[in-house]
């Protein structure tokens, strides 16, 4: 039995003794340029030429791992197919901490042409 002297500074709602940010998805960049060339017709003309690049270098930000999904390495028929003796699946089968997707946006590039009068 526990010494209930371990238990006495810990409530329900008491703060844990984990960092913050302690989990951490993977790294994520996007860089973003714009070029303009202002061109002067006459003195009430204006012609402005806009290129507009997102995500300039094309990088692929991964989305976090799967953090929530501990319950689906359970499986229901133990011993049968991947499913070991004790009921749980392999863990190169389940979703857990596995990246399954991308966030962001790829390469855009927009490019306008303005004439003021």
């Amino acid at each position: 039995m526990p010494a209930p002297a371990a238990y006495t500074g810990a409530g329900v709602t008491a703060f844990g003794d984990l960092r913050r940010n302690l989990y951490r998805g993977p790294f994520q960049q996007n860089w973003d340029f714009s070029l303009i060339k202002h061109f002067r017709i006459t003195e009430r003309q204006d012609l402005r030429f806009t290129a507009d690049f997102f995500n300039i270098w094309n990088h692929a930000n991964f989305g976090n791992p799967g953090l929530n999904d501990v319950e689906t390495t359970l499986c229901s028929t133990p011993g049968v197919g991947s499913c070991s003796a004790e009921g749980r699946l392999p863990q190169s089968e389940t979703p857990f901490g596995k990246i399954n997707s991308t966030v962001g946006t790829p390469r855009l590039i927009q490019l306008s042409l303005r004439y003021a009068f």
